[in-house]
């Protein structure tokens, strides 16, 4: 997914985490709104934010590897593991 749809769809998961009262939402939606909105503040925010600095790049993305390979949620640490290795590769075959 490109970054910009996966951001917006972040962005909107957090917003309908906090406006979650103001919904009518399943619970299996409510679970699935909480577990993406955790991962987004916990760990993928502080990266987004980092990522203009081109001279920490490598250590950032070291970080956010081993934090995505030891986040306890298994179905999300697959997706962005799985997305993170998209990303790895595209960049390697762009250089």
């Amino acid at each position: 997914m490109h970054h910009a749809r996966w951001m917006a769809k972040a962005i909107y998961s957090l917003k309908i985490y906090m406006f979650q009262d103001q919904f009518v939402l399943t619970a299996a939606e409510k679970k699935g709104v909480t577990d993406i909105s955790l991962f987004v503040a916990l760990i993928y925010s502080r990266y987004w934010n980092e990522a203009p600095v081109a001279e920490r790049a490598p250590f950032n993305d070291a970080r956010l590897l081993a934090q995505i390979q030891a986040y306890p949620h298994r179905a999300i640490w697959n997706a962005a593991a799985m997305a993170f290795r998209r990303i790895i590769l595209v960049s390697w075959k762009c250089a």
